[in-house]
Parts: C-alpha cells; structure tokens; sequence
C-alpha cells in the first residue's frame, strides 16, 4: 500500500477508489496516479527546503567572513556566554559556597538558570549537531 492510503482515513480513501473504480486495473492506475502527485508535491517541498537551507548556510557564510565584529562575532560571544552560564551552574555554583566557607567568607547561592531552555537555544544558534561532530573528525570542517 503507497504512503498516500495509510491510516484510517487513507483506508475510507482506498475503499471509496475501490468502489468509484471496479476495474482493479483502473483503481491501480488513480492509486499510482495519486501516489505520483503526493511523491510529486513532496518531493518539491523537499526542494523547498533545499533552498531554504542553503540560503541559511549562505549568509552564515557571510557572517564568518564579514570584518565587522557585529557580523562575525556574535557567534563566539554567545558560545563565549554559554561556556560561562555552563561553568557558573556546574562548577560555580555547587562549589563557590563550600571554598569561600572554607576560608571564612559568606557568599551567597547563585541563582539557578533553567538549562532546559538554554541547551535547544545553544544547539538552534550555534548550529552543533552531530553532523558538524563527524564533519569535524572526517577533517571537512
């Protein structure tokens, strides 16, 4: 069965095709004609975001090479601050208090960041996958 029909709704689809066309040469041929325009459109959609996609890595492109410190920098700033929010939460944080105890000083607990939300930001952003991580060991990157 071709990945139009599939479902419950394909399935009502399938037998309504069945019942429209007796013929089962027939009923084959608007089934595959039917999975022809649905591979068609979807294949154009994938096209789409080809482009869309290769646009993106474009002006990237265009960032990392541009002088202006506004273009090119803003990715190694926010790796920068994110390298800094990651040491503050899981080395900072859990022994600040103890060390500064230890010689006799009060510091206050730093406030927790919710990392839930900053790891698909870290990843949107910056682009790491593990695509970049085979690109890099392959030495293409």
């Amino acid at each position: 069965m071709n990945p139009l029909f599939i479902g419950p709704l394909g399935s009502a689809l399938e037998r309504i095709l069945d019942s429209v066309f007796p013929d089962p040469v027939e009923a084959a041929r608007v089934k595959m004609e039917a999975t022809k325009m649905y591979q068609e459109g979807r294949l154009a959609e994938l096209a789409d975001e080809t482009q869309r996609l290769q646009m993106q890595v474009d002006v990237n492109k265009a960032e990392a090479s541009s002088g202006s410190r506004w273009a090119s920098g803003w990715r190694p700033a926010f790796g920068w601050m994110t390298a800094a929010v990651v040491f503050t939460q899981f080395i900072a944080a859990p022994y600040l208090p103890w060390f500064m105890e230890v010689f006799g000083f009060y510091a206050p607990p730093i406030p927790k960041i919710d990392l839930e939300m900053l790891w698909p930001l870290v990843f949107g952003l910056l682009g790491l996958s593990w695509n970049r991580s085979q690109d890099k060991a392959k030495g293409v990157a």
